[in-house]
């Protein structure tokens, strides 16, 4: 007579089984660094779209709280843009009408007396080292200003080069430059003012 030996139940995993484990859980995880990433970049793109908006709303204010026009010139004056004195300084401590911002870029961006945005105090001077943004902060951002016409009636319009009105327009752009060099918009402002004549 012969003896059967009976199957002993087998304690622990077979290769095949660890294989099924590992590719699942490595398939959670990386599933949950995606959500995770995602999330993170999604916070970051908010929080730049944020700190745009405001360096944007701060250099438009910066623009419409300047006169019209300058004394030497009129309201209608073309080119716009700085010329001479204004050119000349630092930061835009010097422009003394909205037309000087025409064109005007700067990266990083810079206060009025030239510093770097999160550097500087009034006046032109330092802020405390506590209280600074880190040099590198803003490197990658840039501003833009353009200063123009538009038609009278219908301020959506752009005026044509050499026409002149009543009616201006000053467009902030805020910028990130990606490390390829191209650009990606951040925020955008445009604010359509006019000129009133002052009474006499």
């Amino acid at each position: 007579m012969t003896m059967r030996a009976t199957p002993v139940p087998r304690k622990g995993f077979t290769l095949v089984e660890a294989m099924v484990s590992l590719t699942v859980i490595a398939m959670s995880a990386a599933a949950l660094f995606l959500a995770v990433q995602t999330t993170v970049q999604a916070r970051t793109d908010a929080m730049e779209q944020t700190i745009a908006m405001g360096l944007a709303r701060q250099l438009i204010d910066e623009v419409l709280g300047q006169p019209y026009h300058s004394p030497e010139s009129g309201p209608t004056a073309y080119p716009l843009g700085p010329a001479g004195r204004e050119a000349a300084g630092v930061g835009r401590e010097h422009f003394d009408e909205t037309g000087d911002y025409n064109g005007y870029a700067a990266q990083p961006p810079v206060d009025m007396w030239g510093a770097p945005i999160g550097q500087g105090s009034v006046g032109g001077g330092l802020r405390h080292a506590d209280l600074r943004v880190p040099s590198s902060y803003f490197d990658k951002f840039r501003q833009e200003v353009d200063v123009y016409y538009v038609n009278d009636l219908n301020s959506s319009i752009r005026l044509e080069s050499g026409q002149t009105g009543d009616h201006r327009a000053v467009e902030v752009r805020i910028l990130r430059v990606n490390r390829d060099r191209s650009t990606t918009e951040l925020a955008r402002l445009r604010q359509v003012f006019v000129y009133v004549p002052s009474p006499n």
